[in-house]
């Protein structure tokens, strides 16, 4: 496997006074990932989650960004395996249509995984 495999999907949530909270789901197939093993036992888990909103006008209209370094035990290895590896990130944008470019990248192989989320903001009702 070249690259990471991940799915991804954005919700919006109900509208504040500052914007509409977005929800981004990842889902990240662990198989893709490299798992060094510390002097523990345990082994290495260190990636990083983007999420950037891409506005119509080409702008960059909110990111996200987190760098995780996990050590898990042989068990989370499994599990990570067979159910994926889970995350969320959130954005807050205003009304309109987006590009959702949702990315993770392997700190230990350096692979990435990328896509692109379309998603209209609608306007608040009331």
């Amino acid at each position: 496997m070249n690259g990471l495999m991940i799915k991804a999907q954005a919700r919006t949530r109900t509208s504040t006074e500052k914007g509409t909270p977005v929800e981004i789901d990842y889902v990240m197939d662990a198989r893709g990932f490299t798992f060094p093993i510390e002097d523990s036992g345990k082994r290495n888990l260190r990636y990083q989650l983007v999420v950037v909103a891409w506005n119509e006008e080409e702008k960059n209209a909110g990111q996200a960004w987190q760098m995780l370094n996990l050590d898990l035990p042989p068990k989370g290895v499994t599990d990570a395996i067979t159910n994926g590896i889970h995350s969320k990130r959130f954005l807050t944008l205003i009304p309109g249509m987006y590009q959702i470019y949702v990315g993770v990248i392997d700190e230990n192989s350096k692979k990435i995984g990328t896509v692109v989320i379309p998603l209209k903001v609608p306007k608040s009702k009331g």
